[in-house]
């Protein structure tokens, strides 16, 4: 008996030691070798082969489950005479469609560790919450547009989230059902040149993208901010919340700031103009009563990290809790 109570001690003793090195290992490595490691190379972070379309292409259990709410929505689209997919339906529960790019898609984070999943999460604590995560790395207003064209056909949830960013005027490939269309029906309104930028070689930083890409973009000359224009006065007459992760900083403090931060500022500034003027809901991240930092996941990986994506969460959880007019109502 003696015998296997020391075998049983060294064997526990053994289990927790090697998890606990594992565990400390994998922090480690996430925090301190992140680029060497994770950066563009682990599915688990959200990443998958550059220039090719996951909802075409076959991807990890890990990619297919980030993207499963997206491509159960396209292929209701495909199958539009079966509108109960296995995944879709409608219950009693609060609905949240949650439209973006790779801030919402998680890039660099665990699918886990998304703002869209911690958020319904702490919904959930209140009432029966179910968020709808359509989002890929690089989508754009077209995009955004189509989704929730798809999403208000088939899943009519109660509350569509739009993140906005700065590189949203960028129109490329069709990637989605009904995308060429929605765009030719754009393009009968819009008929001014169409800004057009051919991706570069992607060691550009993120300066030279928002000095040759992002800014012109938004130039009144080109047809990409009537899109825009005609896309958000649609959206802005339903229950949407259009969401800025970026500062606004005020006009006079600029002066400090480099020519690109200059341009992003007055990008966002443009963006929040065009979402009042049609009457629509923005919340910006900076006017939040839930204080919060935002911190890049590497040097080399910009985008939020776990504890901004948490941060991100909890104020979106704050803003829709507390302001009756989104629909979440409890007792």
């Amino acid at each position: 008996m003696k015998k296997f109570l020391k075998f049983f001690l060294i064997l526990t003793t053994f289990l927790l030691s090697t998890t606990a090195t594992y565990k400390i290992a994998h922090l480690l490595s996430e925090r301190c070798f992140f680029d060497k490691l994770y950066y563009k190379k682990s599915p688990e972070y959200g990443y998958f082969l550059h220039n090719t379309n996951p909802l075409l292409s076959k991807n990890s259990k890990i990619i297919e489950s980030r993207i499963a709410d997206l491509k159960l929505l396209t292929a209701i689209n495909e199958n539009s005479h079966n509108n109960r997919i296995k995944g879709i339906t409608n219950n009693e529960s609060f609905q949240i469609a949650i439209i973006g790019d790779s801030f919402v898609y998680g890039t660099g984070v665990k699918q886990a560790d998304r703002y869209a999943n911690r958020l319904e999460k702490l919904l959930n604590q209140i009432k029966p919450t179910k968020i709808y995560v359509l989002a890929l790395p690089g989508d754009n207003i077209l995009e955004h547009y189509t989704k929730f064209k798809l999403a208000q056909e088939n899943i009519k949830p109660d509350l569509y989230i739009i993140g906005i960013a700065n590189n949203d005027l960028l129109i490329n490939d069709f990637i989605y059902p009904n995308q060429e269309f929605l765009y030719q029906k754009s393009r009968e309104e819009c008929f001014l040149p169409e800004f057009k930028y051919n991706w570069p070689d992607y060691a550009i930083t993120i300066d030279q993208l928002i000095l040759t890409a992002y800014y012109p973009s938004f130039d009144d000359q080109y047809a990409n901010i009537c899109y825009l224009k005609k896309i958000i006065k649609e959206i802005a007459t339903t229950n949407t919340l259009f969401f800025n992760f970026y500062k606004i900083e005020n006009t006079n403090s600029t002066q400090d700031l480099s020519e690109a931060e200059q341009k992003d500022i007055q990008i966002m500034k443009k963006y929040t103009e065009i979402i009042q003027l049609a009457g629509g809901q923005i919340f910006h991240l900076h006017n939040s009563r839930v204080s919060g930092e935002y911190q890049p996941v590497s040097f080399l990986e910009g985008h939020p990290s776990k504890e901004t994506h948490e941060w991100f969460a909890k104020a979106l959880f704050n803003r829709i809790i507390i302001n009756n007019n989104l629909g979440f109502t409890h007792d």
